[in-house]
């Protein structure tokens, strides 16, 4: 497989897969997690409209290292004496090194990749140990215990493998190499898309994510395509083991800088499902596909910085709790499209026509308007609160009345979105009371997240009881 080392200097020429011999030099240099950028010392002779870009450009290193740009756009200054481009950049969202792939949506077979923290979680209850080698190139990670690797079948088509080994990759700080003690392989019995590899890798430090509370990326990916062999030449790269560059999708943090351990903040470790991987993993991405509305929306907060509106967090977390109990609740029943435009043109539209001037609408048609999800809010609150032991109620609720803090938020639900024509005044109760609510919604939504990949309501309540108190400064 094709070595890279991030931010170092490449030099190549450069070519449309159409034309072989109109060859341009060239230099690149690549960064995980950004758009990848050409720099070639003139403009491709057989490009007629450069504006148009280019879906494929090939590129060959002069260590016989090959590369795929897609979807390429061109841009360049134009010399106004000699009517020519000295300087052309190439830009492309998603490049392929190792191999020339004969389009765009290459087929995969495999794909290799490191969530950010997996070394540490996966190692966490046992330690883990990273020191500098000896000639200072590279940061060695050991683990004091060898274990097996272990599987999960997502499904009838692709199985999932965490496995114990040794592999070179990169720090974002300063480029120095790193040697993982593990990584995650994902095997596919047809070949499938780049897309939708990612979307199982997303799932998956997702669940880094959640276990650890430290938001997880993928430190380094690399794959196995299906390509023309007489496009790869180049030595060394037998296997069609490619690295995927120029997706926005690294965390940048080095991992050795990450913080695991018992004092630490994890909800569970390796260790803790390691009988149970198979089933534990499952659920997780059966879940994701079950609860995909709530689910997104809630990693779409999780990794929120101080500057997230206080009111998108409190909506994401209210909004995720009815997403995920709704699905679990047969008092639910959603109007299909036909049934809901039926009730538009029917009730709604003639009502609003007739009443715009009257200053009451909210409240009018509160007797018009039958809502298709029967389950309320609070009757929802109040339910979720009751699969809650007292010690976790006693903790975390900010009110020693339960109703009293479900009505809180249901009015702050209400007050936020403009439900009624005079909002409920009564629901400020300060800023510090708002957070230790929104801290309780959060857990509330994890809680069901533990729940839906089998930790027993007792074993919930346990873990949640032991989170810090500090959790007015992080999302997850």
């Amino acid at each position: 497989m094709i070595r890279i080392k991030f931010d170092e200097q490449i030099f190549a020429w450069w070519w449309l897969p159409d034309f072989p011999d109109d060859k341009v030099p060239g230099y690149v240099s690549f960064s995980s997690g950004k758009t990848v950028v050409v720099h070639i010392l003139g403009m491709f002779d057989s490009v007629v409209n450069w504006k148009q870009g280019a879906p494929l450009v090939y590129g060959r290193d002069t260590r016989n290292g090959l590369y795929t740009l897609t979807d390429v756009s061109f841009s360049g200054q134009l010399e106004p004496l000699e009517k020519s481009y000295q300087v052309v950049e190439l830009h492309s969202n998603l490049a392929f090194a190792g191999v020339h792939v004969p389009n765009h949506d290459p087929q995969i077979s495999e794909i290799f990749f490191t969530p950010t923290g997996l070394n540490e979680w996966a190692s966490s209850d046992e330690g883990i140990d990273f020191s500098l080698a000896e000639d200072k190139t590279a940061w060695l990670a050991r683990i004091p215990v060898n274990r097996e690797s272990m599987t999960c079948e997502i499904d009838d088509e692709c199985k999932l493998s965490l496995e114990y080994v040794r592999w070179a990759s990169h720090t974002f700080d300063d480029s120095c190499p790193v040697e993982h003690s593990c990584h995650c392989r994902i095997t596919f019995t047809s070949p499938t898309t780049i897309e939708k590899c990612f979307r199982l890798m997303k799932v998956f430090c997702d669940f880094i994510s959640f276990s650890t509370r430290i938001m997880s990326g993928f430190d380094s990916y690399s794959a196995k395509v299906l390509s023309d062999l007489e496009l790869n030449t180049a030595p060394g790269n037998e296997d069609n083991r490619i690295i995927v560059l120029g997706l926005n999708s690294a965390v940048k943090a080095s991992s050795e800088k990450r913080m695991y351990g018992q004092g630490g903040r994890n909800y569970f470790t390796l260790k803790h499902i390691e009988d149970t991987f198979q089933v534990t993993l499952k659920s997780w991405y059966d879940a994701a596909t079950k609860y995909e509305t709530a689910y997104h929306l809630y990693f779409a907060i999780a990794s929120r910085k101080r500057a997230t509106y206080i009111d998108h967090e409190f909506f994401t977390y209210v909004q995720s709790l009815e997403g995920f109990y709704g699905k679990d609740n047969d008092r639910v029943r959603f109007l299909s499209p036909g049934e809901y435009r039926k009730l538009l043109n029917d009730v709604i539209y003639p009502f609003i026509v007739q009443n715009t001037n009257t200053g009451g609408l909210a409240e009018a048609m509160r007797d018009k308007l039958q809502l298709a999800n029967r389950w309320t809010l609070r009757e929802q609150l109040r339910e979720i609160l009751l699969r809650r032991t007292d010690d976790f109620v006693q903790t975390w609720i900010p009110n020693p009345d339960p109703e009293a803090w479900i009505s809180y938020v249901v009015a702050s639900r209400d007050n936020f979105i403009h439900v009624l024509d005079k909002p409920d005044t009564g629901v400020s109760l300060g800023w510090q009371y708002f957070v230790k609510t929104l801290i309780a919604l959060r857990l509330l939504v994890e809680a069901h997240l533990l729940e839906v990949i089998g930790f027993p309501k007792e074993e919930v309540d346990r873990i949640l009881n032991t989170t810090y108190k500090s959790e007015d400064s992080i999302a997850t």
